[in-house]
């Protein structure tokens, strides 16, 4: 895209000075420029300049000295060491409106908090640039989270030449709290031109920050040099998808920013973003000491019992708080970036938290001890029975299980413990066992035995009081009758059972077989001879 920008001619000095509009004064001044200088005195003394009449900048920024700037970020105020470039903010209490009787109490009240950031972040807004448009840069940016803004990127579509600028303007609630120029070369040529098409990265020169719930209106004009003359929004690509809140397209643009949130200054660490830390001992002041892993400098002590370390849900960092509290000492640490001692933890988050907790709560291990695991190592069951084991070792913080077999689990709340197995077929099963602290660990083989089960009375019959057991005679007559008293092997039987006697001491027929005229016909009869604990055969 392009447009006619105009021309103008700069005066020998190249400096343009604004003249306000009014009638001119005697003294070359105009009206309005002798009422301002009017609050305006410079006192020879003290060699200050000193007004009567509050002072404000429509740009966003006081300059104090070269070395230091003041600046408006939206709802923030940043404090600039221009040296290093390095944007300061401060910690924040205060009162509300006093005037208003709501206020009077504890609720007008704002204790002191301090500012935390996420790492940098890029969002993209409309999509991917759409190479075969050109929107202007203008329109409304609702954020539902806190936001500190700190640059955008976006692609051009028209050619700016070096005779204009462009001014990155944001407005809130029809406010405007930010304003910057585009920095020279920033997506530029070598000659300062902006062609169609050129990537442009802005960063801002301190955060613009925001907080949630809030609409901004942000735009980009293109200024003539000359004579700061508005020449209208800054064409750049449309994003090629539909921004879900109007179901429009809009500019695309990538938004460089981080999240914060304010929080109770008790809540802050100065170790929070901390990347390595080596965590010691200190038995002769009960203290766990915190100190560079690189310098060897002790950073601060904390009491026994006091920090906690939890493993984070991306399984490779570790967060260092307050046991059962809320305050955060270190939000992220590399498992690879803790040292006890000056000695790596292990590389897996799980044993490495227990380590860190063993060091931190002194549960275990506090004076050098290795764990030793002193349970059985060969434990056993029965096939069809549950089992009921428990790792106990000496000095042991945390509990690691390996190989276990099938429908054996570990009881929710107690590490140390096996229960299951009831479905295990008969034979031996290798389980690996860890006993772990900060010192070292114990790993044993755990070798457990399935047995077979032993007889199971599923075919016995309890006899009680009158009870007996009668059987058709012809169906058994096959079997056990005889014409007389037996001629041979050929005509011989055998009869096998088990038989539990009871404490009665009256007689118990337990099988009889034949005729019911037992002096005269034939029978067989097993007996249970009540007192004696002795059977009969007859």
């Amino acid at each position: 895209m392009s447009r006619d920008f105009g021309t103008h001619t700069h005066g020998e000095d190249g400096i343009i000075i604004p003249i306000p509009l009014g009638g001119r004064s005697s003294g070359g001044l105009s009206d309005e420029q002798e009422t301002t200088l009017k609050h305006i005195v410079y006192d020879e003394e003290s060699r200050k300049l000193i007004a009567d009449r509050a002072i404000e900048t429509t740009l966003n920024s006081l300059y104090l000295g070269e070395q230091h700037k003041m600046s408006s970020g939206a709802e923030n105020i940043f404090f600039t060491n221009l040296g290093n470039n390095t944007n300061f903010y401060p910690m924040w209490g205060g009162l509300k409106d006093q005037s208003v009787s709501e206020n009077q109490g504890a609720s007008g009240f704002i204790p002191p908090s301090g500012r935390v950031y996420s790492d940098l972040i890029s969002i993209p807004l409309g999509g991917s640039p759409d190479p075969a448009t050109a929107v202007g840069y203008s329109g409304p940016n609702y954020f539902g989270i806190n936001i500190a803004g700190l640059g955008i990127t976006t692609t051009a579509a028209e050619e700016i030449p070096a005779t204009v600028r462009l001014e990155y303007r944001l407005s809130v609630n029809n406010k405007q709290v930010y304003m910057q120029v585009l920095p020279r070369g920033a997506g530029k040529a070598a000659n300062d031109v902006i062609l169609e098409g050129d990537v442009i990265e802005w960063f801002f020169d301190h955060p613009v920050e925001i907080h949630a719930g809030t609409t901004i209106y942000a735009e980009i004009r293109c200024v003539r040099e000359a004579d700061d003359v508005d020449l209208g929004v800054f064409q750049v690509r449309q994003g090629d998808t539909v921004d879900p809140n109007t179901g429009l397209y809009r500019y695309q643009a990538i938004v460089h920013n981080r999240l914060f949130e304010d929080k109770d200054l008790e809540f802050i660490s100065p170790y929070l973003k901390y990347e390595a830390m080596n965590f010691s001992d200190n038995p002769n002041s009960e203290d766990v000491l915190f100190s560079d892993p690189v310098s060897g400098d002790v950073l601060h002590p904390h009491p026994y019992g006091f920090l906690q370390a939890v493993g984070n849900d991306d399984g490779t960092t570790i967060q260092i708080k307050v046991k059962d509290g809320s305050k955060i000492f270190i939000e992220s640490l590399p498992v690879t970036g803790a040292t006890i001692g000056g000695v790596a933890v292990n590389t897996t988050q799980a044993l490495a938290v227990n380590e860190l907790n063993a060091l931190f709560q002194q549960t275990g291990g506090s004076t050098g001890q290795v764990p030793s695991i002193t349970s059985s190592l060969s434990p056993s069951m029965v096939e069809g029975s549950s089992l009921n084991y428990e790792l106990t070792a000496d000095y042991g913080v945390g509990y690691e299980w390996y190989n276990l077999p099938p429908s054996v689990s570990i009881v929710e709340g107690n590490s140390r413990k096996l229960i299951g197995g009831t479905e295990l077929a008969p034979g031996t099963y290798d389980i690996t066992a860890s006993a772990i602290n900060y010192n070292g660990m114990d790993t044993e083989t755990i070798t457990l035995t399935v047995t077979d089960a032993p007889f199971t009375n599923t075919k016995s019959i309890r006899f009680a009081s009158g009870d007996y057991m009668g059987a058709n005679a012809a169906l058994l007559d096959s079997t056990l009758g005889r014409t007389g008293n037996g001629s041979g092997s050929a005509d011989a039987w055998t009869m096998a059972f088990w038989f539990k006697g009871s404490t009665d001491g009256s007689g118990q027929t337990i099988l009889y077989y034949g005729s019911s005229d037992v002096v005269n016909g034939g029978f067989i009869e097993a007996r249970y001879v009540g007192g004696n604990d002795k059977l009969r055969l007859r």
